[in-house]
Formats: structure tokens, C-alpha cells, sequence
């Protein structure tokens, strides 16, 4: 549960923090992303997107991370939406080719991946041995 607790703790900082950021700085994800933003829309698109749909997620991370009864539930979430960044990214990497932005993207969305997949998986052994109650 400890692991689990980390990888949902240290995601929450990561994601609330960048959302915020992005949510008071839509230039910060577009240089980043070497995206434009010509005008009101794309800004909007990128302060929700970014900022919070991010923070949002965060938060939720964090929520989980604190209440050990909800850490399985935060665990699939997490595992779901960031394994879905890092399969659109791995797919976009490979039709449209690497920038270093996306490369170190890819590597923490897949690290955490992992990660999610190995706390659910110890979480569900624990359950196994844990005894029956009467």
C-alpha cells in the first residue's frame, strides 16, 4: 500500500502543480509542446486541456493517495488515464517522429504506468494472503 500511496502522492503533486501552472500560463504547455496560439481559442483549448483537466486529475490523485480505502480505485484511474497518455503519445511519436519534449513525456506517462500496474498487483497479492474473516 505504500508504493501505492507514493505513486498517487508524487502524480497528484506532479499533475495539480502543472495544471496550475498551465492554467495561469497557457504559453508554458505550447512552448513546451511547440504548440501556437493564435487567439482566444486556442488558449481556452490549452487552458482547459492542460491546466484543468491536469489539475483536476491531480487533485483527484492526491484524494486518493489520502484515504487508503479509495487507493485501488485512484490506482485504476491512474493507471487508465496516464497509460492512455502514453499510448497516444507512443503512437504520435511514432506517425509524426520524437522531440525531446515528448520523449521525457512518454518516459514519465510509461514509468508511472508501470509503476500503477505493479501497486495494483501487490495490493491484489496482499488481499490473497491476507487471512479470511470469519
Amino acid at each position: 500500500m505504500t508504493l501505492a500511496r507514493i505513486v498517487l502522492g508524487v502524480s497528484g503533486l506532479l499533475f495539480a502543480g502543472y495544471g496550475f501552472a498551465c492554467l495561469i500560463s497557457p504559453d508554458l504547455p505550447a512552448g513546451y509542446a511547440g504548440i501556437e496560439l493564435p487567439g482566444a481559442s486556442g488558449a481556452t483549448e490549452v487552458v482547459a486541456m492542460y491546466g484543468g483537466l491536469q489539475l483536476a486529475m491531480g487533485i483527484l490523485f492526491l484524494r486518493t493517495a489520502a484515504v487508503p480505502a479509495n487507493v485501488m480505485l485512484g490506482l485504476i484511474v491512474l493507471v487508465t488515464l496516464v497509460g492512455g497518455l502514453a499510448l497516444g503519445r507512443a503512437f504520435g511519436l511514432m506517425v509524426h517522429g520524437a522531440s525531446e519534449y515528448n520523449i521525457g513525456a512518454i518516459a514519465y506517462e510509461a514509468s508511472t504506468t508501470i509503476l500503477g500496474v505493479v501497486s495494483i498487483r501487490l495490493i491484489a497479492r496482499s488481499a490473497d494472503m491476507a487471512p479470511a474473516n470469519p
